[in-house]
């Protein structure tokens, strides 16, 4: 419990793996956070030829240009009137010849029971309750985090024979995974696209239910997750919904 308001904030432990002028009506301005020293990831001053439409010349500043790009790609697609700041690195993630962690991402913060809430004793990701709450919850903090895997962005290797593509034009190559890709997929999750859900126990968040899972139906049980578990009273079923892959569905207005 905040001892200066009454809402619930929730520092997440873990992230989930896989101008101040006026904006444009349905945009939200991003911000990337650089939080590499000097000499590694986004500021590896390896040099590089320009690829893709990506026009830097250093390992770094290429990696750099993909993040920028994709945080201005979301920027475009959501609605909010505070600023989402991305804190982001290159790090060592798992990377062995038959498999790799390719980024991860996740929300820092968690809120519930703010100002303008569609759902009480529910948790929030702190760029989407700043959303709703209309300004930002917890000033100075940064939103969310996101990593990319240095042995791939520095791949291929003997150990890790995997590639990122740093190029901005789509048209990656064979043998290559697409960095803005992948990081377009990791931003949802830290937006709010994942639930706070140990699957493999069912237990909540500090025993509290999750906006995410305000809308993840399990149709055998014609329930959704926080119907069926809005506290920590229904861990067994989770779990074992969790498994129902084929059955789990999206019931929300919009996907």
């Amino acid at each position: 419990m905040n001892a200066s308001n009454p809402w619930r904030r929730f520092a997440v432990p873990a992230l989930a793996l896989l101008l101040l002028s006026a904006l444009p009506l349905g945009a939200a301005q991003f911000n990337i956070v650089n939080t590499d020293g000097a000499g590694e990831g986004l500021n590896d001053p390896t040099p590089v030829a320009p690829v893709g439409g990506n026009p830097g010349t250093t390992r770094g500043q290429q990696v750099l240009n993909v993040y920028n790009a994709a945080a201005a790609f979301w920027g475009d697609l959501i609605e909010s009137d505070v600023v989402v700041n991305i804190e982001a690195a290159v790090n060592p993630l798992t990377c062995t010849t038959t498999g790799a962690t390719l980024a991860s991402a996740g929300a820092l913060t968690v809120w519930s029971d703010f100002t303008n809430t569609d759902f009480a004793d529910t948790w929030y990701p702190q760029a989407l309750a700043n959303k709703l709450f209309g300004s930002d919850l917890d000033p100075g903090f940064n939103d969310l985090a996101f990593r990319a895997n240095t042995n791939i962005v520095n791949g291929p290797s003997a150990g890790c024979p995997f590639k990122f593509y740093l190029g901005l034009d789509g048209n990656t190559p064979v043998g290559e995974t697409d960095l803005f890709t992948v990081m377009l997929h990791e931003v949802a999750h830290g937006l709010g696209f994942a639930n706070f859900v140990n699957e493999s126990t069912g237990a909540n968040l500090s025993n509290q239910t999750d906006v995410y899972s305000q809308f993840t139906r399990d149709n055998t049980l014609g329930q959704t997750w926080a119907q069926i578990n809005p506290t920590n009273t229904g861990n067994a079923a989770i779990a074992a919904s969790a498994l129902r892959c084929d059955q789990i569905t999206w019931s929300g207005q919009y996907v």
